[in-house]
C-alpha cells in the first residue's frame, strides 16, 4: 500500500511480461471495484487481456473510467510483453511493440486507494463477497511508470 504506485492524475503505464494457456484471472491491479478512490487492474477473460482505469470519489462514486481489450487472445502459451498506459482522457494498449488498440477520449479521473498492489490475484478475497480470480500462468517482470505531474 504505497502512494507511488498510485497512477493519481498522472500518465501511467503498467507493462508486463507473462504467459500463460488459462483463459482467466487477475494479473494485476491496485484496488477493487468498489474501492473508494477507484483502481486498476488487467484481467484476461477468454484469453484476450483487459486493462481497466476506473475512478471513485472518496465515498465510492464513479467519475470515469477506460478499458481497452486485446483483439486476439494471448493465452497461446508464448511469452508477451503488454503496456497499458492511461493519461487523462485515454488508454492505449501495446503489445509486443505494436500499437494495438487506444480507447475513445473522455476523462477517467484520479485513481488513489488505500489498498496493495496485487500481482496474480487479490489480496483480500474470499470468494463470498470478494472473488480471488488468480492469474495461472507465469509472469517475469513487471515495471510501473508513472509522470512526476
Amino acid at each position: 500500500p504505497d502512494d507511488r504506485l498510485n497512477p493519481g492524475s498522472r500518465d501511467y503505464a503498467v507493462t508486463v511480461r507473462f504467459r500463460t494457456t488459462h483463459s482467466y484471472g487477475n494479473m494485476i491491479q491496485k484496488g477493487q471495484s468498489e474501492t473508494p478512490g477507484g483502481y486498476f487492474k488487467w484481467e484476461i477473460p477468454s484469453g484476450r487481456l483487459m486493462c481497466l482505469y476506473r475512478s471513485r470519489d472518496s465515498r465510492g462514486n464513479l467519475l470515469g473510467q477506460k478499458a481497452v481489450t486485446a483483439p486476439v487472445p494471448l493465452n497461446d502459451g508464448a511469452w508477451h510483453t503488454v503496456r497499458c498506459e492511461k493519461t487523462v482522457d485515454r488508454v492505449t494498449m501495446t503489445i509486443d511493440g505494436t500499437t494495438v488498440v487506444r480507447s475513445s477520449r473522455s476523462t477517467i479521473g484520479p485513481i488513489a486507494n488505500t489498498m496493495p498492489l496485487s500481482i496474480g490475484g487479490k489480496v483480500a478475497c474470499d470468494q463470498v463477497k470478494v472473488t480471488c480470480d488468480y492469474f495461472a500462468g507465469d509472469i517475469d517482470w513487471v515495471r510501473i511508470e508513472a509522470s512526476s505531474g
